[in-house]
């Protein structure tokens, strides 16, 4: 899920007579060891014969990464090779399923769709790009309906409230107000502000700005 880290763990054993040094190591003609959204630890060590070693692999989809898999750019698979010195290379395959989510699409894909995004297919169009299936009819909402959905409940509990953009709120309430609104069921009992925090992680994580770059000022400083 979106900035829900994942973790799995993965053990090496020293079966041989004589010490093992094991490094992870990119692959042919890449510089890192792993794609963006996963990180190993450790990525290097050495065994006695005998002993025994833990890696953790975790995985998280952040904006970036979120919005390169809605669009089509990427996909929750990876291979990493673990290098044994004097020794063969082992390639430990990484695959997961992404919980789809508002989070990290773009106003344009969230007005074509009336259903929770959870429930609208991917369709892939002749250039090999990936979009969401539009509404019904070729109909569009005027605002994306996630969007209403957090603006209305702080417009109905929150106008009062100071500091409201200013104070974070709740991280497992923001968790659960994400997995509202991507699944299309009632929010639970929150704060105002876990809300607001929830609202701005989701503009913040467009992939696209509201206001578009066009329309930003041109600046000109003199060094």
């Amino acid at each position: 899920r979106y900035l829900v880290e994942s973790q799995a763990s993965v053990w090496i054993s020293n079966t041989s007579q004589v010490i093992a040094h094991w490094r992870f190591t990119p692959k042919f003609e890449e510089t890192a060891l792993c794609k963006r959204w996963l990180h190993i630890e450790p990525t290097y060590g050495m065994l006695i014969p005998g002993e025994r070693a833990e890696i953790v692999i975790r995985a998280l989809v952040d904006n970036e990464t979120a919005q390169d898999l809605n669009g089509g750019k990427d996909t929750l698979q990876d291979i990493i090779v673990l290098h044994l010195e004097n020794g063969p290379d082992k390639f430990i395959d990484v695959s997961g399923e992404y919980a789809r989510s508002c989070f990290g699409c773009t106003l344009e894909e969230l007005v074509c769709t009336t259903e929770p995004i959870r429930n609208v297919p991917i369709a892939s169009s002749p250039d090999g790009h990936r979009h969401f299936s539009s509404t019904q009819n070729g109909a569009t909402l005027s605002v994306p309906k996630e969007l209403w959905r957090m603006v209305d409940a702080i417009y109905q509990r929150g106008l009062q409230e100071r500091n409201l953009f200013l104070t974070q709120g709740n991280p497992a309430e923001v968790q659960t107000i994400r997995e509202s609104v991507d699944t299309g069921t009632e929010f639970d009992a929150c704060s105002v502000y876990s809300m607001a925090d929830a609202l701005w992680s989701f503009l913040n994580s467009l992939a696209d700005p509201v206001i578009p770059p066009s329309l930003f000022p041109n600046m000109e400083i003199d060094a």
